[in-house]
């Protein structure tokens, strides 16, 4: 049995890590742009593809996209590699996951919740909660996104959002 309380600890470990990692990737991002004349946006398809959410997006990104995500790494890909072992299986499914997302930034923090993810379905020998936990961090990130730009809109910048999640202290 997996509690609330241990599907809890989850969510904020893979939101926490995504985070961390997601500014990880962005300050890479940001030297290798230096040197490739390429925006972040260039080289971070996610940031163009959610500036322009429509309601079929928001369902990809939050309902299909994570189920179908679950089914393949965890469901599929994870078991087959048990049999070299739960944490080989779980780092190298969650490399793989990372690898899926296509460019630097989505790679470091998708890894880190692949990790998560990966545990969760070893723990639990099952993806129903995978497909739960996965759904609420895309749909918690995607959430932000949206507020992001709607503050925008109304003339605050991104540190209005960071204020607002908690990241930087509201002065």
């Amino acid at each position: 049995s997996f509690s609330l309380q241990e599907f809890m600890v989850c969510l904020v470990m893979a939101l926490g890590l995504g985070y961390v990692l997601n500014f990880a990737g962005l300050v890479v991002g940001s030297v290798v742009s230096l040197f490739t004349n390429k925006t972040i946006g260039e080289m971070n398809p996610v940031i163009d593809m959610m500036s322009n959410l429509k309601p079929g997006m928001l369902i990809y990104a939050c309902i299909l996209g994570p189920f179908m995500e679950e089914l393949m790494f965890r469901g599929l890909l994870l078991k087959r590699a048990r049999r070299f072992g739960d944490r080989t299986a779980v780092i190298f499914c969650a490399v793989l996951f990372g690898l899926m997302h296509g460019n630097l930034t989505q790679f470091l923090y998708a890894t880190a919740i692949g990790v998560v993810l990966g545990y969760v379905a070893v723990r639990t020998n099952s993806i129903c909660y995978n497909v739960l936990l996965h759904m609420a961090v895309n749909s918690f990130s995607t959430l932000i996104l949206v507020g992001e730009a709607f503050l925008e809109s109304r003339g605050f910048g991104g540190l209005a959002v960071l204020s607002m999640a908690g990241f930087l202290p509201v002065t």
